[in-house]
């Protein structure tokens, strides 16, 4: 794992895509939450840091619109970051996503000014709607709000005319027991590109076969 940031090649103007800095120690995931943040075409990574130390070296450097970070890294907790970072960069909206959904977790990150907390698993899969969401000026919880918070609100599901990124058409496809062949003729790519696909969405609900997320999806329907 190299220690620098993995930098984006396009990263946006005052009225271009919302620039995203992700901050995840993990590249699997990492790489996974990058196409998910751009599947859409709405928001650009302008980089990658696996650590908080470079994560706040980057926020300097960009003032990204949305920080995208996991709760707990190498060299710290996140939560501790909020507030430097939110005074070198005013504007910028936090975005936590991590497996821990924990009471406490949820109300450190809140009022530490958190703008929102997407739980990693099939919730990531509209990551780049809670972007938007957060972006025009909603408070996110994809996992249940802390007792007696209020305001935050869970994700809505899509709207059955509204359009798909590839992910969740991959997603609809697995979800469906479609075979890659099949996914590959509906969605008009290679079957080598389904696989890719597939294989991000098994990285980021964290299981290894198709069979288990079609399993993890329902248990969370």
């Amino acid at each position: 794992m190299t220690s620098g940031p993995e930098l984006g090649g396009v990263v946006g103007g005052a009225h271009g895509p919302t620039r995203v800095v992700v901050v995840e120690d993990q590249p699997d995931i990492a790489s996974a939450l990058r196409e998910l943040v751009e599947s859409d075409g709405t928001s650009v990574v302008v980089a990658v840091c696996h650590t908080l130390a470079i994560g706040s070296e980057m926020v300097q450097r960009f003032r990204p619109d949305v920080v995208l970070t996991d709760f707990r890294l190498p060299d710290g907790d996140a939560v501790e970051q909020f507030a430097a970072w939110r005074a070198v960069a005013p504007a910028t909206r936090i975005l936590v996503a991590s497996a821990w959904t924990d009471d406490r977790s949820l109300r450190r990150a809140m009022a530490a000014g958190a703008s929102g907390y997407v739980e990693k698993g099939q919730q990531l899969m509209e990551l780049s709607a809670v972007i938007g969401r957060v972006m025009a000026g909603e408070t996110v919880w994809s996992a249940s709000p802390p007792t007696g918070s209020g305001g935050p609100q869970a994700p809505a599901a899509p709207s059955s005319d509204a359009p798909k990124s590839v992910a969740q058409q991959v997603l609809a496809g697995v979800l469906a027991e479609r075979s890659t062949d099949q996914m590959a003729i509906d969605l008009g790519m290679s079957p080598i590109e389904v696989r890719q696909h597939v294989n991000h969405l098994l990285r980021v609900a964290g299981v290894r076969t198709r069979a288990a997320l079609r399993d993890r999806h329902r248990a969370g329907a």
